[in-house]
């Protein structure tokens, strides 16, 4: 059977070519750049530096002939996948160009309403300014403590005008992470009152995902929404893909204000997130190269005495204010692209875990600022 056979079989063909075609063990890191010590290092978008994995570059080679055609059928092959791996049916499916449009598309449908949302008041702000375009208002929340949501005094902020609740898990930029033991039941509990929207772009990273899966509440707690994305550990953020997991009812009401259609995702895209899906050993991999490099360079940090929260996903978010005024000129000199935080007259930094090779860069370009 040829290619061009294999093509018209579908992107399960494509998916079993792409695994006869690359051996993971020696596949793996083929995409770690080969950085040179004057290379800018890019430490500030929360990139996989080891992704796309091998099956889903092979994947998109595969179905690049195919893509004149609109992607409906790929797209629903993608929601049936996604579907079956989180237990629900592809009516509980939504996708979208990276989670970036769904979190445009889930602010659109709360300005609508003229609803409140309430969230962290330091946290991944997207949805809410979409909505606050639109005549929302954003009930902010302040972290604990230690940088973590608190979700007893989110609930003090429901009201009868709460049109959602947005909790971003692990949050960013700080990283730190709520278990599913203690979060789904204020989940399941405040979902009585409004939707709860969960944004879940670094859940692959945690280690209590899949074990407990957020998703699986949604068949009983029809007001909780699940949000990720293929941009993070799966090393797709330039391909553009993302989903939303809903009760079906919830779903047909955004496909009724969503101008991508259903064919807002490129067909090649579609055809990597499907193997992606099905590369754990990339996916395995992945998660032991960040877990070496974030440790590597957590090491590093408190080496030169800088605090940092608990970190559970590719960035780690510290405290640097007492370099503040110095932070951002060394950080170009050294040829680093990284932006400092001010928030409560402090300076923080959220540094992205590259490869092992970047965090070895960055720690011996700031090493002797941080020692001085």
């Amino acid at each position: 059977m040829d290619r061009r056979q294999l093509l018209k079989r579908g992107t399960g063909s494509l998916i079993a070519l792409a695994a006869g075609s690359f051996l993971p063990n020696t596949s793996l890191g083929m995409n770690t750049p080969d950085l040179s010590p004057l290379d800018r290092l890019r430490l500030c978008c929360n990139e996989n530096p080891h992704g796309p994995s091998p099956l889903a570059q092979a994947a998109i080679k595969e179905s690049i002939s195919s893509s004149y055609r609109y992607p409906r059928k790929v797209g629903d092959e993608l929601k049936a996948t996604i579907a079956e791996v989180n237990g629900l049916t592809p009516e509980h499916v939504l996708l979208g160009a990276g989670s970036a449009s769904i979190l445009q598309l889930m602010g659109l449908w709360i300005g609508q309403q003229k609803k409140d949302i309430v969230s962290a008041e330091y946290t991944f702000k997207w949805l809410m300014r979409y909505a606050q375009q639109l005549g929302s208002k954003y009930i902010k929340v302040p972290l604990n403590k230690d940088m973590y949501i608190d979700l007893e005094a989110m609930k003090g902020k429901i009201s009868k005008n709460t049109g959602l609740v947005y909790v971003c898990n692990p949050n960013n930029p700080t990283g730190t992470y709520i278990s599913a033991k203690q979060a789904h039941p204020f989940y399941k509990e405040m979902s009585n009152t409004a939707p709860v929207f969960v944004d879940e772009a670094y859940i692959e990273y945690t280690a209590d995902h899949p074990t407990h899966n957020t998703a699986h509440l949604i068949r009983n707690h029809p007001n909780i929404m699940v949000c990720r994305t293929f941009s993070k550990i799966y090393g797709m953020a330039g391909l553009r893909i993302g989903y939303l997991l809903a009760d079906p009812t919830i779903i047909e009401q955004l496909e009724k204000i969503d101008v991508g259609m259903g064919i807002s995702v490129a067909y090649t895209s579609l055809a990597a997130a499907i193997a992606s899906l099905k590369d754990q050993s990339f996916l395995q991999y992945s998660l032991k190269e960040n877990e070496r490099a974030r440790n590597y360079l957590q090491q590093h940090l408190r080496k030169w005495n800088i605090p940092y929260h608990d970190a559970t996903a590719n960035f780690v978010h510290c405290d640097i204010s007492k370099y503040g005024k110095d932070i951002k000129a060394e950080l170009e000199k050294q040829n680093i692209s990284l932006n400092p935080i001010q928030r409560d007259e402090k300076t923080y930094l959220r540094i992205s875990i590259g490869s092992h090779k970047e965090m070895e860069l960055f720690a011996s370009r700031m090493n002797d600022f941080f020692t001085k």
